[in-house]
């Protein structure tokens, strides 16, 4: 066999055995856990946008944190290509099998992209095929790198950093042939836009990545920053449509205080450099094999990197982002001169630290390949044989290590799939009857899975039961898939017994254990399924008459704080939900309330006559049509998070929703009788910058030639 036929044969090897590992995610898609359950949920509110009346690319998605425009800020291309590829298959494949697919293939296939990425660089056939390899042998403590820890069922569910991961390998070593020679500018610039809106920080550090290469050459250096500068431009302009909207609207999106400060700030040089001496940023309590090849590696680079620019390319990536991972522990208020954000987290940084990490293995084990298989006291091919041989018994640890992972992933996935098959039919029945019973939301309890709350401890199959809601598009109040909107840090709040709470957060129904959780009188048992109960709290719905007589003067920081002291407050029962004034956005009111320090002292106005009644609610997709009288100066509250992209009619002319607390959606009423349109309407803002980015990028292709500096 050449040299290619058997680096080759590795390369697909170690797919065929990945995708043989990983196949009982396909043969038992459902149900799942994790970030997975966002993720699929994405799709499905993808899917139903048309029904809905939404846009494709920007749809509200009111299943979790009490609605929120997720795709507004987050990236969506994975998502699209799972609706593509199901209805490309004319409904043989459903969209849960297409997703479940698509995420196999984006993990399993990974030494694929790798190989071709590190042949694009120019480093020997041998290395590129064992970094290949190596791609899919890291572990780490479930910290958001590189390894399946990650991606898979009994991981941390990151489907578009699996999809990311893959388009970012070729992504890297197309820009650097583009700010090397020239060539291939399109080509790199089409690969970082893919990159940039499947996953938005991985495509930020690409073009990090990419300014890297460019001073590598040392030659030379301002035409390739040139370069740069172009391929940036039209990256950045191709992705606008992902990019624009987050940095306008990036006063609505919240930076939570649930997220562990690790995912923010990373861990500091001072617990990252040991961790790396130690082998637990690649080899995770096993041998750290990958991190001697990387040691060693990383040596190989030293030696070579005078000479050769791909090796001084990927040295000076690997330390750069190895320092950037040290992130804020480290380096404080200096990393504020990077275009990050305070929203971005340091601990995915890690993924390009394993991606430079897994090249210099992969090198290092393909130069003692290469020198094994130049022996000159033996013929030849044995020697060859005796060399890979050698090389598949240095990682073999690695690899049992992560062949037993994955079947214990496959054995937790096909008992979750025979423990929902086994209770199928009560579950769904008992949320088909949860979700039928009027507008308002369902609660299911709180708590991480397997947790000591019951909410975590009510499973079926490895899965709690408030992770079945959104599958089946039941709003409900639960676990926090995501914290992007700013009413997310009051989750935690909600007391159960409080029945204050179920009208502040639109709970009106319960899909609980039939025994061993006791719930207040107020909330009464509707029907018994297996073990599955549904209770119904009598408390008003989606739509309120409330008052809002001041305003609350509140930077975004400010505003949790704030929210939970009008929580525990006399003001919800009062139903006083004073107008929120972020200061991001908003000028300041003079008469209102000031928010600064820790105390929030909330005005406690004289008792009011009923504001009225809501006379009729109907909702066709996320469309209220309200009918309601005033007897005075009310507001009309939507028990859905505020954002701009809210729209209003009252009695057939335009009107202005308002920001009310904690972060809702009011709109003032004078006295009468009033019929009311509330819509989420971002405008066609996304379409028309998606159609101006594709553009973008088919120009610049077809004129390259003419425009490579």
């Amino acid at each position: 066999m050449t040299r290619t036929a058997v680096a080759w044969s590795a390369v697909l090897a170690a797919c065929a055995g990945a995708l043989a590992l990983l196949f009982a995610q396909v043969r038992y898609p459902f149900p799942f856990l994790n970030d997975a359950v966002l993720h699929f949920g994405l799709i499905e509110s993808l899917e139903s946008a048309h029904r809905r009346g939404q846009s494709l690319l920007d749809p509200w998605v009111s299943s979790w944190n009490l609605g929120y425009p997720v795709f507004h800020y987050y990236q969506n291309l994975p998502h699209l290509a799972v609706l593509a590829f199901s209805k490309l298959t004319l409904g043989h494949l459903s969209l849960l099998h297409s997703f479940r697919i698509l995420e196999w293939l984006a993990i399993g296939t990974l030494p694929i992209p790798v190989f071709f990425a590190l042949r694009e660089f120019g480093f020997p056939i041998s290395g590129a095929a064992c970094a290949a390899v190596l791609s899919l042998l890291i572990r780490t403590n479930y910290l958001h790198g590189m390894d399946a820890e990650s991606y898979v069922w009994q991981g941390l569910g990151l489907f578009t950093q699996a999809v990311g991961v893959w388009f970012l390998f070729p992504a890297l070593s197309s820009s650097f042939v583009a700010v090397r020679t020239g060539r291939s500018m399109a080509k790199a610039a089409l690969l970082l836009t893919v990159t940039t809106l499947s996953h938005l920080a991985l495509g930020t550090m690409a073009l990090m990545a990419a300014g890297i290469f460019a001073i590598a050459g040392l030659r030379d250096v301002r035409r390739r920053i040139t370069r740069l500068v172009l391929l940036a431009a039209v990256t950045v302009a191709a992705s606008s449509y992902s990019l624009i909207p987050i940095f306008r609207d990036f006063a609505y999106y919240n930076v939570s205080t649930l997220v562990p400060t690790w995912k923010y700030d990373s861990f500091g040089h001072a617990v990252i450099l040991p961790w790396l001496v130690q082998g637990r940023l690649f080899d995770f309590h096993r041998f750290p094999i990958v991190t001697i090849l990387a040691g060693a590696g990383f040596v190989c680079m030293v030696l070579r990197a005078r000479r050769d620019e791909a090796s001084r390319a990927v040295l000076l990536a690997f330390l750069f982002f190895l320092l950037l991972f040290f992130g804020r522990p480290t380096w404080g208020s200096l990393l504020r001169i990077l275009p990050l954000g305070e929203g971005f987290h340091y601990s995915r940084v890690l993924v390009l630290v394993h991606l430079f990490g897994i090249v210099m293995a992969g090198i290092a084990l393909g130069a003692a390949i290469d020198a094994c298989a130049k022996l000159r006291r033996m013929p030849r091919r044995a020697a060859a044989v005796l060399a890979v041989a050698g090389a598949m018994v240095v990682i073999s640890p690695a690899v049992l290590e992560r062949a037993r992972y994955l079947l214990a992933n496959a054995r937790l996935a096909r008992e979750s799939a025979e423990g929902y098959a086994r209770e199928r039919d009560d579950l769904e029945s008992a949320v088909a009857l949860a979700k039928g019973m009027g507008e308002g939301r369902v609660y299911a309890g709180l708590g991480p899975a397997g947790g000591p709350i019951w909410g975590g401890a009510f499973m079926v199959g490895w899965v709690p039961v408030y992770d079945w809601l959104p599958f089946r598009e039941v709003d409900a109040l639960g676990y926090l898939h995501h914290m992007c909107s700013l009413n997310a840090d009051l989750h935690d709040r909600f007391n159960e017994r409080n029945p204050t709470h179920y009208r502040v957060f639109a709970v009106n129904r319960i899909l609980a254990p039939s025994q061993g959780v006791q719930f207040p009188p107020f909330a009464k048992p509707v029907a018994t399924k297996g073990r599955f109960q549904v209770l119904e709290a009598d408390t008003t719905g989606f739509v309120e008459l409330v008052d809002a007589p001041y305003s609350l003067n509140v930077h975004k920081k400010d505003l949790n704080r704030a929210q939970q002291a009008w929580l525990s407050s006399e003001l919800p029962a009062r139903g006083i939900y004073p107008r929120v004034r972020l200061l991001e956005v908003e000028p300041r009111d003079p008469s209102g309330i000031d928010v600064a320090g820790y105390d929030v002292h909330y005005r406690v106005p004289e008792p009011a006559p009923p504001p009225g009644r809501i006379l009729e609610v109907e909702r066709r997709g996320e469309d209220f049509f309200v009918r309601a009288r005033t007897d005075r100066t009310c507001t009309l509250l939507l028990k859905m998070t505020f954002h701009p992209g809210w729209k209003a009619q009252v009695d057939g002319r335009r009107a202005v929703p308002i920001h009310v607390m904690p972060s809702y959606v009011g709109l003032p009423l004078e006295a009468g009788e009033h019929e009311i349109l509330l819509r989420f309407d971002p405008g066609p803002e996304k379409k028309i910058l998606s159609f101006a980015g594709g553009a973008i990028l088919l120009a610049f292709a077809f004129a390259g030639r003419k425009i490579t500096p």
